[in-house]
């Protein structure tokens, strides 16, 4: 399985959260972020001695904070949604830490949206209860990290145990250990949620009683004791977790052996293996140490065409180190008409009469960067996925049971609603919409005519007079009108525009002049180079226009706009600042005649196209009102408008979530497809 880096650009200044990035309940080992650190839209440098940290919670509760990798070559810091981010639905809310020295900055926040997985067997995870003593725990953990360091060196020099039954005795015993650390680390969370919820209460009481900074010092003094004897049992844990770590690790070797016993395959012909910067070698419990930076996407150590008799299969790479690992052992499937399905960490049915081949293969993702990973892979019955130990199905280095510890005590973020904002159109159909009100709304003006006018065939102009809009469901609506008229051509136009923060107005860029027979008295002369007949109207100071040749089209009900650049082919005119431009291939007392009777006939001659400079009308605040009155109704919402529009609205979350999702996974298989 080979699943790309999602991207995102976080600015240290931004407050507002950045929310694309989906992921399911349960996904390990294959959400990862590349981020790059902007301030104020201009990227920060990285370097090799920064250290990048994220902080994640989902429902107010913590889930990590978790070193990141910093890749100073493609300057991105690499997140990785760890299984226990993603083990519960919702919102996980993110941020990132880096640490120069002395100096900390924290990125923008972003959002994760976690899809409950269909199948999901979640342990419960209890509150965290201390507040103060959160510098001190940290400090626990890097004394953890030192420990483990000292696991690793041992864990080399672990003769391998005697038999089979020996085996499964030292992993009884493990296991036991492990369950009794995680009753303890949930003592300690309580104890930790405890003091927090302690110290929050008391800081809001000071607050709202306006005690002296000396009652204040005496309250910290009081707390600080407290926090001083919670503090020895989070070291005592964290010793706790860190002697698990170390039994485990020195299981790895024995462990290696057991997995073999179970192989379909032999993956002895990894051993010595070189392709495109990569080098695999055997190490001494089984396992393949493969090495290098690949020059190219997918790179091959091994393909190898196999046959299985039908039935249900697995597949793990069975990673054991928590370095650089982007490569894996995978089995495709190729049916009958070359359609390939890809299997990795999972398991698969054979049935033979339905395919073609059976490729067997240890490659890389589309990631470049340095590869440093030992795989003990495994193609066994999947009857046997069970029998597979932990440091085999799920890849982990040493230190992650003492990092078990650093959820229970970092900050928690709050949940943020989800406001969408539509795309232009005037009818919107809304499938994750709430019972809530509108948050902002965007009308557009537009002007059209129905053919191409003519002296002899006037064509009235088209504006969206008193446009309305309508919500709607299947049980209910609104409707709501504006008494004005919003014009527009080519890609300028009257824009009305309601805020969420009470602000409405009208951006009125374009007007309409109506020329009546006796302002055509003053027409004159005025030709220019081909355009023989041309004459000139000056209109009032007051009418200023853009340069209608630049700029846009203007239009007319008795002409065709013509920008005069060459000769004239039909009757046509040019509007430019103050003056109307008129060529009809008539003299002058035939175009004065003309145009008069034209403005007799139709009531005027109408000029419609943009100001110079536009004109900002405020709405009162009822109108206001009435249109941030507007409802979106649970779970979808139809609405139409007599004009383009765009309408921000707040979305229910788990049908937004949902319908991202659905998006994202079909956009993904889409592109995987390409990609293969």
């Amino acid at each position: 399985m080979d699943i790309k880096h999602q991207s995102l650009v976080l600015d240290i200044n931004e407050t507002r959260n950045y929310t694309l990035i989906k992921a399911c309940q349960g996904d390990q080992k294959s959400r990862y972020i590349d981020c790059t650190l902007t301030q104020n839209g201009s990227v920060l440098s990285l370097t090799s001695n920064y250290r990048a940290i994220v902080k994640a919670s989902i429902n107010n509760e913590v889930k990590a904070i978790n070193s990141c990798t910093i890749d100073t070559t493609s300057q991105v810091i690499v997140v990785e949604l760890t299984s226990i981010m993603l083990d519960t639905p919702g919102i996980l809310n993110c941020e990132i830490t880096v640490q120069d020295g002395q100096q900390i900055v924290t990125s923008q926040a972003f959002a994760v949206q976690v899809r409950q997985s269909t199948v999901a067997n979640e342990t419960e995870i209890k509150k965290s209860k201390e507040y103060g003593a959160l510098v001190d725990a940290l400090s626990s953990i890097a004394d953890v990290e030192s420990k483990a360091d000292k696991v690793q060196g041992l864990v080399d020099n672990i003769d391998r145990l005697k038999s089979a039954d020996d085996i499964i005795k030292r992993l009884s015993t493990s296991e036991t250990n492990i369950e009794t650390n995680k009753a303890s680390i949930k003592e300690l969370s309580n104890l930790v949620q405890e003091v927090k919820n302690s110290a929050i209460a008391e800081i809001e009481s000071l607050k709202a009683d306006k005690l002296d900074k000396a009652d204040f010092n005496a309250y910290k003094t009081n707390n600080d004791t407290a926090v001083k004897k919670n503090a020895t049992n989070i070291v005592q844990n964290a010793t706790n977790i860190a002697q698990n770590a170390m039994n485990i690790a020195q299981l790895d070797k024995s462990k290696a052996n057991l997995v073999q016993s179970y192989n379909l395959f032999d993956w002895s012909i990894l051993n010595g293996k070189t392709a495109n910067g990569l080098t695999a070698t055997a190490t001494d419990d089984g396992g393949y140490h493969i090495t290098g930076t690949p020059t190219k996407k997918y790179v091959s150590m091994l393909v190898k065409s196999i046959s299985l008799e039908n039935g249900e299969y697995y597949i793990t790479s069975g990673k054991t180190t928590n370095r650089q690992s982007n490569c894996y052992s995978q089995i495709t499937l190729v049916d009958k008409d070359k359609k390939e399905t890809y299997y990795s960490e999972k398991s698969f049915t054979v049935s033979n009469e339905n395919l073609s081949e059976i490729i067997l293969s240890v490659q890389t993702g589309t990631l470049l960067n340095y590869i440093d990973v030992v795989l003990h892979p495994c193609l066994c019955k999947a009857k046997y996925k069970d029998n597979m130990p932990l440091s085999y199905n799920i890849e982990r280095s040493t230190l992650e049971l003492a990092n078990q510890l650093q959820p229970y005590i970092c900050n928690t973020m709050s949940n943020s609603q989800i406001k969408v904002t539509t795309d232009k159109s005037t009818s919107i159909v809304l499938n994750d919409s709430s019972d809530s009100n509108i948050v902002g709304l965007t009308l557009y003006g537009k002007s059209t005519q129905s053919a191409v006018p003519s002296p002899t065939n006037p064509v009235d102009i088209n504006s969206v007079e008193n446009p309305s809009i309508t919500f709607s469901n299947k049980k209910s609506s609104q409707n709501l009108q504006l008494n004005y008229i919003l014009r527009g051509v080519d890609n300028t136009c009257d824009v009305l525009t309601i805020n969420s923060d009470g602000t409405g107005f009208i951006t009125e860029k374009l007007h309409q002049l109506v020329l009546l027979s006796s302002d055509f008295d003053n027409l004159k002369e005025n030709p220019s180079g081909t355009n023989t007949h041309r004459c000139t109207l000056t209109l009032s100071n007051s009418t200023q226009w853009a340069n209608s040749s630049v700029k846009y089209a203007p239009l007319c009900n008795v002409l065709q706009f013509f920008a005069f650049a060459g000769t004239e082919k039909y009757p046509c005119f040019d509007i430019r600042t103050n003056t109307l431009y008129v060529d009809l291939g008539l003299s002058l007392n035939d175009t004065k005649a003309t145009l008069k009777n034209c403005a007799d006939e139709n009531n005027g001659i109408v000029l419609v196209g943009v100001k110079q400079t536009p004109t900002v009308i405020n709405l009162t605040n009822e109108q206001i009102n009435e249109f941030l009155n507007l409802h979106t109704y649970y779970p979808s919402t139809t609405v139409v408008s007599d004009c383009d529009s765009q309408l921000t609205y707040i979305a229910d979350t788990k049908n937004y979530i949902d319908n991202k999702f659905n998006e994202l996974a079909t956009a993904l298989v889409a592109h995987e497809s390409e990609v293969m």
